[in-house]
């Protein structure tokens, strides 16, 4: 009998056993959920939306250089010894950027004068702890991330020319802000004296009337608000000749000298004074225009150089007697092969051996081919080769030497 009774019990022993076994399990698992249910209701803090407090555009937040980025969060609440954190960051991720700046509590916002990155984000953070351990906070809160694009500065580029006694050209050019960073969709506005739109580094020519010595009011403006104001003082001090060129060439013995004059102020005359080997030769008069606001060319041939190193220096003298030195020059004569150059006919030159199947070529100085004289076309004498250009008219002309073993190019002139 009582066999039968143990085996009749077993099965509710069984299951009994097995519930006192899960038991400490159930109870782990309500420890747990009760601990992480406590740690959740410990992280009270909130934080709202970071907003921009500058002007901005539909299509991005832009800076204006030296102006600042300010930012405020709409609303908080802290956990006790928790702080309010602003942080400015070059990259994207804060998490993964390097800080700029980061302001407790309050933020006085980012001036944008030093960065060297043209993009710039800003994220709040609520915080117990110090940056360093930011990541091992569990009641960490972070705000939305604002992005914002820090502008070049404003700068013009800005000149005056003299057109006539009371007239001026003004020309402007300009740059940064945010026209620089979309050069096809924005531009600059200019008023005051000046009333005009200009594209990034678009040059704007303006002609302004004007005794001298006034000043100009020129405020430059972008779509974004960055600005700029030009005080320019209106010279009424010229140089008496401005001189856009002088140059010189060397052709054989000769020695060709031209300038150019943008304009000249009671321009008497100018002086041109040829130094050989520091020494001077002489110095020659060239009529000046007077006073003209065209441009004039002027020219002086040397035609009796010898060889050596040679200065020329070109002066104007105004109507009251001051002397201005405009420019100098350095050219060299070696000796020539051709002679005599310049010449009215023929054409000489001397080669150390008799060459075979001589040829000569002679060219305009645009390249195109005038003449070419081949062996039976040479005269030979004492002087060496000769060749007749009596047909040449007056000018300058290249021959090209050739022979077997030569090739030779030379300059001469043709003086009828």
């Amino acid at each position: 009998m009582p066999n039968v009774y143990l085996r009749n019990q077993l099965p509710m022993l069984s299951n009994q056993l097995n519930l006192l076994k899960a038991r400490p399990i159930i109870l782990t698992i309500s420890c747990c959920l009760a601990l992480l249910s406590q740690s959740y209701a410990q992280c009270t803090s909130q934080l709202g939306e970071l907003k921009v407090l500058n002007d901005h555009r539909d299509n991005g937040i832009f800076i204006c250089h030296n102006d600042t980025l300010k930012v405020e969060v709409d609303h908080y609440e802290l956990m006790d010894s928790q702080q309010l954190y602003y942080v400015y960051h070059i990259g994207e991720d804060i998490l993964n950027s390097d800080y700029l700046k980061v302001d407790t509590m309050e933020t006085d916002g980012l001036v944008n004068d030093h960065f060297a990155t043209d993009t710039v984000y800003v994220t709040t953070i609520v915080s117990k702890l110090a940056i360093s351990d930011w990541l091992q906070d569990s009641c960490i809160v972070f705000s939305n991330t604002i992005e914002a694009k820090c502008l070049e500065y404003l700068s013009a580029e800005y000149d005056e020319r003299l057109l006539s006694l009371f007239e001026y050209e003004i020309s402007l050019q300009l740059n940064g802000g945010l026209p620089e960073l979309d050069s096809s969709l924005y531009h600059y506005v200019l008023t005051g004296d000046l009333n005009d739109s200009l594209s990034f580094n678009q040059i704007g020519r303006y002609i302004i009337n004007s005794n001298g010595d006034e000043s100009l009011i020129i405020n430059i403006k972008d779509e974004n608000g960055c600005s700029l104001t030009l005080s320019p003082i209106l010279s009424t001090f010229f140089f008496p000749v401005e001189l856009g060129s002088f140059t010189g060439n060397v052709i054989g013995n000769l020695h060709v000298l031209e300038w150019v004059t943008e304009l000249e102020l009671e321009n008497d005359y100018f002086i041109l004074e040829v130094c050989k080997d520091d020494f001077t030769e002489e110095s020659h008069v060239i009529p000046g225009n007077g006073t003209t606001f065209q441009t004039n060319a002027y020219s002086f041939l040397n035609d009796d150089t010898k060889p050596g190193n040679y200065t020329y220096k070109l002066s104007n003298v105004s109507f009251d007697g001051k002397v201005l030195l405009l420019g100098k020059l350095d050219l060299i004569t070696i000796a020539s092969n051709l002679f005599p150059n310049p010449t009215q006919a023929k054409l000489s030159f001397q080669l150390q051996e008799m060459p075979s199947n001589l040829q000569i070529q002679i060219f305009d100085l645009t390249g195109k081919q005038i003449l070419t004289f081949n062996e039976t076309q040479i005269e030979t004498n004492t002087l060496g080769f000769t060749i007749n250009v009596s047909l040449l008219s007056n000018g300058i002309y290249v021959a090209q030497i050739q022979a077997d073993d030569l090739e030779r190019i030379e300059k001469f002139v043709v003086q009828q």
